[in-house]
């Protein structure tokens, strides 16, 4: 069974703009995936968060990763998108989900 990638899954359908404005296009992508558990890791992540902090596309990445990774568990999961770690992306997709059966 494969693990958690350790780079950012290729998005489809080509043509994003959006990552061309993304702040990480210019940082060490080693922070993006921090070595360990990535899914419960959060000490890691702050560096990572604070590059996302300032991002004018910070909202268009997060919905990427959640499209990408749709129902994936944590493990399964890897790196900060959108400033948030594997576990707050499955929350988020938790939340939603409720929202939409409610």
């Amino acid at each position: 069974m494969a693990g958690p990638r350790r780079e950012a899954p290729a998005v489809r359908g080509g043509g994003v703009t959006w990552q061309t404005e993304a702040l990480c296009q210019s940082a060490n992508p080693a922070i993006f995936f921090p070595l360990g558990d990535a899914a419960t890791n959060t000490a890691d992540a702050g560096p990572a968060k604070a590059v996302c902090s300032w991002c004018p596309v910070l909202e268009d990445c997060l919905e990427a990763a959640l499209a990408l990774e749709g129902t994936a568990g944590p493990d399964k999961r890897a790196g900060i998108w959108g400033g948030c770690t594997p576990l707050e992306r499955v929350a988020i997709h938790k939340i939603r989900n409720m929202r939409k059966a409610a």
